[in-house]
């Protein structure tokens, strides 16, 4: 998980994507990845860009977001909805 606090500051510096920032964090939170295809079903605009690594578009497309994900372990929780992300 991306720390809340580089979040936080890059929203405050960009404040048209806080919304949809707090938004990624919470499906982060209460998803639980474990292969692309579950990233996929939760956003269906995330790109796989390695073994570990995924992109998301923020505040539709305007910013992107490259997280790592640990598809071994999982990450969280079932899926959330990708609405207003």
């Amino acid at each position: 998980m991306i720390a809340a606090s580089t979040l936080a500051t890059f929203a405050a510096a960009n404040p048209t994507s806080a919304t949809a920032l707090n938004h990624w964090r919470a499906l982060v939170k209460v998803s639980d990845w474990k292969t692309m295809e579950d990233v996929r079903s939760s956003v269906s605009t995330a790109k796989m860009l390695n073994a570990d690594r995924v992109r998301f578009g923020i505040a539709g497309g305007r910013f992107r977001l490259v997280a790592p994900i640990n598809f071994r372990r999982g990450t969280g929780q079932p899926a959330a909805s990708e609405t207003d992300l």
